[in-house]
């Protein structure tokens, strides 16, 4: 994030050789953002804490709106949401700096938007926006937008359909920008993660592990 703020590209160090370094592009682009602040650059991961206490914060209240949906209690909503609250896995890894809070957000917020449009019975696509940007904050996130896909067109028969389309879609969308940006970019149309962790490993003893 430092080099691209610095204008140096997505590389670990300057005038480095392109490698993809990183498994979570569109948090990047943000802290890259956060880097191009006019504020001393020993300062930098303050305002990177700030940003995920803000949106740790918007993850207690959508997960409280989610829980009050799903149950119709205020109280069930209240202890949903202060058991988010004080969910210290969470609030480690994001006030450190990872995605993982920016993640949280976007499942729990697609998952409130679906729960509501399903119980009003009508469709809506901004779940299934919401998941195709977490894609692009975390490619493993296409898992949680296919499932979410899957469960959504076997309960509404009716949009079958646009669930399908929408939900396919954003995830074939999302994962076509991060590949043809990694072949264009880094020449590698697999992450650098794929390499490092399955490289020279066979086929049985990955379905093994």
């Amino acid at each position: 994030a430092q080099t691209l703020a610095n204008g140096d590209g997505l590389v670990w160090n300057s005038g480095a050789e392109p490698v993809e370094g990183f498994s979570n592009p569109l948090w990047v682009l943000v802290m890259a953002a956060v880097h191009l602040l006019p504020v001393p650059a020993n300062e930098v991961s303050r305002y990177v804490q700030l940003l995920s206490l803000a949106i740790l914060t918007f993850n207690v209240v959508a997960v409280k709106m989610l829980a009050q949906e799903l149950s119709g209690s205020r109280w069930i909503a209240l202890v949903a949401a202060g058991m988010t609250a004080f969910y210290y896995p969470l609030n480690n890894w994001s006030l450190q700096g990872m995605e993982v809070g920016l993640l949280a957000l976007l499942v729990t917020a697609s998952s409130y938007l679906a729960l509501r449009a399903h119980k009003r019975e009508v469709f809506s696509y901004w779940p299934y926006v919401l998941m195709g940007v977490a894609v692009l904050a975390r490619m493993d996130a296409a898992v949680l937008a296919l499932t979410m896909t899957l469960i959504l067109a076997w309960l509404d028969k009716d949009n079958r359909h646009q669930h399908l389309l929408w939900g396919l879609g954003a995830v074939a969308l999302s994962l076509a920008l991060l590949t043809t940006f990694r072949q264009a970019y880094y020449g590698e149309w697999l992450p650098n993660t794929y390499y490092l962790k399955l490289g020279g490993i066979s086929t049985p003893l990955r379905i093994s592990l």
